[in-house]
């Protein structure tokens, strides 16, 4: 699962990377054109997805991790339920003796990370990741 439309647009409103007047002319032209509001705002502004995740990871005081941050633990990742893992996109990334560093798409998916955290016995410390890039990295950590 990752952060809903409505909610990266928000972050993006409050992070200050759309105008709410662009905003509601690209939500009338979208409709009309029966394309994403989301794609319609990123191709508008010539900015990936990703500028939506760190614009949603920042107004939540959270670091965002892009591609080449994504380096998998896979002592923890065996740890954990893969259907878990790959139906909620959770990845397990470093860990210390205090908390474990878990990567996610959806930080506010309280449930799951509560069960990451019971089965893996720490603390966690949350990053975001775009959705794509975050199960690109789960898919190449299971295929190795």
């Amino acid at each position: 699962m990752a952060l809903n439309p409505e909610q990266l647009i928000e972050a993006a409103l409050r992070q200050k990377l759309v105008d709410a007047e662009v905003l509601n002319q690209l939500r009338t032209e979208s409709r009309r054109k029966r394309i994403d509001v989301l794609d319609a705002l990123a191709a508008q502004y010539r900015f990936p997805l990703s500028a939506f995740y760190r614009a949603a990871a920042e107004m939540r005081g959270l670091k965002f991790v892009g591609y080449s941050q994504i380096k998998p633990n896979l002592e923890l990742l065996k740890k954990l339920p893969q259907a878990l893992v790959k139906r909620k996109g959770l990845l397990p990334l470093d860990y210390d003796e205090q908390a474990v560093l878990v990567a996610t798409a959806d930080p506010d998916d309280r449930v799951s990370l509560e069960t990451v955290r019971r089965v893996l016995g720490l603390q966690l410390r949350v990053v975001v990741a775009e959705p794509n890039v975050l199960n690109a990295a789960i898919s190449r950590a299971y295929a190795g």
